[in-house]
């Protein structure tokens, strides 16, 4: 593996597998790690001295990894970001990048904590050794963020909050399928714990369901053994969507099957779905 060993002093790095590394280390003082938006191949940064800074730059990423000694982005150009080290000196910069001098400018400087919230993953959850799957977002150079949206889709996570854009969105919700069970041919559990949309429109927005192993039931089966769409009996404002409960028929497994989305502020009887 070709390393870039950055000096005991202040370094500013240029993070582009193009230049032949696919790992930058910084020795000492305050570092700047500059990365390429349009990552395309895997590369690492590891740095645990000094007050060193991230600069993801304007860039859509469309799903991370989080633990409590590090960060994993993966972007849509199909790089892949590994960071490493003391979190706690580390800020990212969301935006900036474009002076190559001072990359840090024009960008907006989000700690550790902050940042693991911008992909919708709780800080306060994090391990120092299992890494918490977050969600995708695209930066602008700004430094605004959005959720990750349009043909990727907005992807969810356990215990997550999303709101919709107001644009057609759609929410991605992972599950898995199995066959035979006391529900029917085919019988679905949801693998996204609960989470819950506010703003959703259910003329516009989509929940776009999709089989982890690869091989999803037809939009028909789905529609007549997998969810129910009903409105929340303890929230007059709310509708709950929810995959039908699978129980093998020895009766011994059984997957939770209570509400897997909620949809904050809205009484529908019916919702926009895509099966892939």
């Amino acid at each position: 593996m070709a390393i870039n060993f950055g000096t005991d002093g202040n370094n500013n790095f240029t993070v582009t597998h193009a230049d032949g590394y696919e790992e930058y280390r910084g020795l000492g003082g305050d570092d700047v790690y500059n990365v390429n938006p349009n990552l395309t191949e895997a590369v690492k940064i590891s740095d645990s001295r000094g007050a060193d800074k991230v600069v993801l730059g304007a860039a859509e990423i469309t799903s991370s990894r989080f633990f409590s000694g590090g960060a994993e982005f993966t972007y849509a150009t199909g790089g892949k970001l590994t960071v490493l080290g003391d979190m706690s000196s580390i800020e990212f910069v969301f935006g900036g990048g474009s002076d190559p001098f001072a990359p840090v400018e024009g960008g907006v400087l989000k700690t550790f904590e902050d940042t693991v919230t911008a992909f919708n993953v709780d800080p306060s959850g994090l391990s120092p050794t299992t890494p918490v799957e977050g969600g995708g977002v695209i930066i602008e150079s700004d430094g605004t963020v959005q959720q990750s949206s349009g043909e990727e889709g907005i992807s969810m996570v356990a215990g997550g909050n999303y709101t919709a854009t107001g644009e057609d969105d759609i929410f991605l919700y992972d599950f898995s399928d199995y066959s035979g069970g006391n529900y029917g041919d085919i019988s679905m559990v949801g693998l996204d714990g609960a989470v819950t949309i506010e703003g959703f429109d259910p003329d516009h927005d989509i929940i776009r369901f999709v089989d982890q192993d690869g091989t999803p039931p037809t939009l028909t089966q789905f529609q007549t053994s997998g969810y129910q769409v009903t409105p929340n009996a303890f929230d007059p404002v709310q509708t709950v969507v929810s995959l039908v409960p699978w129980m093998g028929e020895d009766g011994t497994v059984s997957p939770v099957g209570s509400a897997d989305v909620i949809l904050a502020g809205v009484v529908t009887e019916t919702v926009q779905i895509e099966v892939v």
